[in-house]
């Protein structure tokens, strides 16, 4: 028994015993016959002394209480925000509130500077690449003819207090930035698992329509070239709807592109296998591959 963490200072020896469980599986039994149990306590005062005792039984009943390894059953509540367990309405009414939210950033961060400078315009980043420009050019003269009119007894003070100003406004900023990426990745995530649920319907279709022709045209059962034509259908789709999902996430395209880029290139080939199993094509036959080689083969030897 090591419960108390010192160690086998409780140590149960027996020569028969058994293992039974209550009616109601909640307690098991260590039924134990003809033993001794050894329990050594630890003196509280530190001194090596310790106090052993030792107990013979006849017959003694070791109860296991097994509630603890009962299935809990989770609280539904806790999940019922993830993306993955919304439907396409409430990701909808997420994506929308995300849209509001990037909609009022210009105002936040304006909200957070103009206290720190006064000459704060909300529409200025619209025209930042050309105000950095004309900025740099002017910044030197522009220093020296604005300290000029501050007095020497001031110039400490209006320095350190324009420095506090900036240093607010920067961190500021980067904790607006850093709130902006995070809703940017949750706006992206809700929009991928919007596509998702059409994206997958309808990927079972499409590659129903990919192995309906195929085992007609390749006209032979088992586990061998139809097996092996499947897999590497699924195994194409999979990769690029893997990578489709990562640009969308990402950024580098939109998302009902990466999303949909998968299903739009195996689509054409769907439709093209159903065509050859209509006019009974023999694409995937050994033999008309062999038919051919043979044609081309004649041909060089008449050559």
């Amino acid at each position: 028994d090591h419960t108390t963490g010192m160690g086998n200072d409780k140590v149960t020896l027996a020569k028969e015993g058994e293992m039974i469980s209550t009616p109601d599986k909640a307690y098991m039994i260590f039924r134990l016959k003809d033993g001794w149990r050894y329990e050594e306590y630890t003196n509280k005062d530190g001194s090596e002394k310790n106090e052993q005792v030792r107990m013979y039984f006849k017959k003694w009943d070791k109860v296991f209480d097994l509630s603890s390894f009962k299935l809990q059953r989770t609280n539904q509540d806790l999940f019922k925000n993830a993306y993955q367990m919304m439907n396409v309405k409430q990701l909808s009414y997420e994506i929308d509130s995300a849209d509001r939210y990037r909609s009022k950033v210009p105002d936040k961060i304006y909200g957070y500077i103009s206290p720190y400078v006064s000459l704060a315009d909300k529409d200025s980043t619209k025209k930042l690449p050309g105000k950095i420009a004309a900025v740099k050019s002017v910044l030197h003269t522009y220093d020296s003819s604005f300290l000029s009119v501050v007095p020497d007894s001031l110039r400490i003070r209006v320095l350190q207090l324009a420095s506090s100003h900036a240093r607010s406004s920067k961190n500021l900023v980067e904790v607006t930035v850093s709130d902006i990426s995070i809703r940017q990745m949750n706006y992206a995530t809700y929009k991928i698992e919007w596509h998702r649920k059409f994206t997958l319907s309808f990927a079972c279709v499409l590659l129903f329509l990919i192995g309906a022709p195929l085992g007609a045209i390749i006209r032979k059962g088992g586990l061998g070239m139809p097996l092996v034509v499947a897999i590497g259908f699924f195994v194409v789709f999979h990769i690029m709807s893997i990578t489709g999902e990562k640009l969308a996430r990402t950024g580098a395209v939109e998302t009902w592109i990466g999303m949909w880029m998968a299903t739009a290139m195996l689509l054409p080939i769907a439709f093209i296998l159903i065509q050859q199993a209509r006019n009974d094509s023999q694409v995937f036959s050994k033999e008309w591959y062999m038919r051919i080689w043979s044609k081309v083969a004649a041909l060089f030897k008449k050559s």
